[in-house]
Parts: C-alpha cells; structure tokens; sequence
C-alpha cells in the first residue's frame, strides 16, 4: 500500500521519469569528478550555507530549522546496470546502480525543501537497508541512522546554477539560484552512494512557517 506522504513513483519527478533510456550517467556526475567548489559560502543566507557545508545528514537540520518532520514528498527510482565504469563509486562496468530521485518536504506543511539524486551500489549495503532503499519511503540520511551503518562522507563539488526545470517544484522563479552539492557516501571504507542535493540559494525566504 502506498504511504500517503510520497507520490507515486514517476508522476511529480523530471529526470528519471523523462528519460525512458537510463543507459547515460547523469550530466552532474562529470561535475563530481571536476572536483570543483565554485560558491563563497560567505554570501548565502545562515541555513544554506550550513547545508552547503555539513558533513551530516540534512535531514536533521532541516527538521530543526522546519520544526516539522522532513518526508519524501515525490520520488522515481529505478535500477540498473552501469554500462561503463563510474570511478566515482570506483564501479565496474554491469555493476548494478539504484538511480533514485526525491524531492524532500515537510511532513505537515508539504513544503518542498531539497531535490536530490542519488546512484547507489545497493550490493555494497546490508541487506535492511538494501530493502529500505527499494521501498523509498525513507531519506537516505534517516535511512542509515535508523541501522546506524557508520559511513564517511567525501564532497566533490559546490555550485550555483538558476533553478530552470526545478523552480515549480521549490515554487520560485526559474531565474532564482539553486546551491548544489556532490558528494560520495563511503561504508566499510568503500563508496556506496554518490548523491546530488540541490536547495534554494536563499533558504530564509523559502521559510514553512
């Protein structure tokens, strides 16, 4: 049965759920491995710039700033097999990839709070959170500490770009910046998640209260 805070996989989601052909890596993997930090935290609003810059699950935080449970509030994901190396992952070929996209929320407010893509090698994980995974329901970061799996996280890259295809889904302007940032999950000292996460440059403006 469906839980009644996400949407049906493929209907409020782009990039999975546009793209019948999987067999391309996403463009913002080649951003992870320029290895590039291109934004002055210095400049964005308090809440933005700790989430650019955390080594911790966002979810926490946007909770305490929200003071309202963070739930998957759209999700597409699918799973498949690498056609090439993704040295990222530090992946072979046919290695098989859970390629997931959500959009996170407040639970009572269905306010939308951060975009994230993620490429996940589900072999790497225990078998609970392996399930945990498929099911969706369940961020990432939640995910992991609920099974309190120790993990590393490494950043790759911190961006500003205009908000374009996901301003509807933050409810701004396509011209409105969005901060990205890449980063790789490490557990049991090899990678297991590269995910992207994305977030309105100016978070006091996009408050739930």
């Amino acid at each position: 049965m469906a839980r009644a805070d996400v949407a049906s996989p493929d209907t409020t989601l782009g990039t999975l759920g546009r793209r019948p052909d999987l067999a391309n890596l996403p463009a913002w993997v080649e951003r992870a491995d320029a290895g590039t930090f291109l934004v002055d935290v210095t400049d964005l609003d308090p809440l933005a710039r700790i989430l650019a810059t955390t080594d911790g699950t966002v979810t926490e935080i946007l909770e305490a700033w929200a003071n309202d449970r963070v739930a998957v509030g759209g999700i597409s994901q699918r799973e498949e097999s690498l056609v090439a190396p993704l040295s990222a992952l530090e992946a072979n070929a046919r290695s098989l990839v859970l390629r997931r996209e959500v959009l996170l929320v407040g639970a009572q407010t269905r306010r939308p709070l951060l975009h994230a893509e993620s490429m996940i090698l589900v072999e790497r994980l225990p078998a609970t959170i392996q399930e945990g995974l498929r099911q969706g329901w369940t961020p990432i970061g939640k995910l992991l500490r609920a099974y309190r799996l120790e993990t590393y996280r490494e950043f790759l890259h911190l961006g500003r770009s205009a908000a374009g295809p996901l301003a509807a889904q933050f409810q701004i302007a396509a011209t409105d910046n969005l901060i990205e940032r890449i980063y790789r999950i490490f557990a049991g000292g090899r990678p297991v998640m590269l995910i992207q996460e994305e977030f309105p440059e100016r978070m006091t403006d996009h408050r739930l209260a």
